[in-house]
C-alpha cells in the first residue's frame, strides 16, 4: 500500500518544494525616508505578472513535460556514464542532461518561459 502512495507523494512534495522562492521573496520596495532623495525604484524582469492562462498551461503542461525531460536525461546520463568516465566529460553531461532541464523545472517562476534550456 504503501509504494502506491509514494511517487504521487514524492511529485507533490518536489513540486511545493519549488514555490518556496517565490513565498520568500521580498516585499515590495518601501517610500523613500523623509529627507532623504528619493531613489528610483526600477522593474525587474521577474516583477512582471504574466497572463493566467501561461501560469495554468506551465502548471498543467509544460512542468510535467520538463520533469519528464529531466527524468529521461537522468536515466540517459546514468547509461552514458562510462562513456562520459573515460572521456573526461561528466560534469558537462550532467549539466546538460540533468541541471538545464531540472533548473528549468524547479527553479523558474511559473509562466515564465525565459531561459529555455533547448
Amino acid at each position: 500500500m504503501k509504494s502506491v502512495w509514494l511517487s504521487p507523494g514524492l511529485a507533490l512534495v518536489l513540486m511545493l518544494g519549488s514555490t518556496g522562492r517565490a513565498l520568500a521573496q521580498d516585499p515590495a520596495p518601501l517610500a523613500p525616508a523623509q529627507g532623504s532623495d528619493p531613489v528610483p525604484v526600477t522593474a525587474h524582469e521577474h516583477d512582471t505578472i504574466p497572463d493566467p492562462a501561461e501560469m495554468a498551461g506551465d502548471a498543467l503542461v509544460v512542468r510535467p513535460l520538463s520533469f519528464a525531460a529531466t527524468a529521461i536525461g537522468a536515466a540517459i546520463w546514468v547509461v552514458a556514464l562510462p562513456v562520459t568516465l573515460i572521456t573526461g566529460d561528466v560534469n558537462r553531461s550532467a549539466h546538460s542532461l540533468i541541471g538545464a532541464p531540472g533548473r528549468y523545472t524547479f527553479k523558474r517562476r511559473l509562466g515564465d518561459f525565459s531561459g529555455a534550456p533547448f
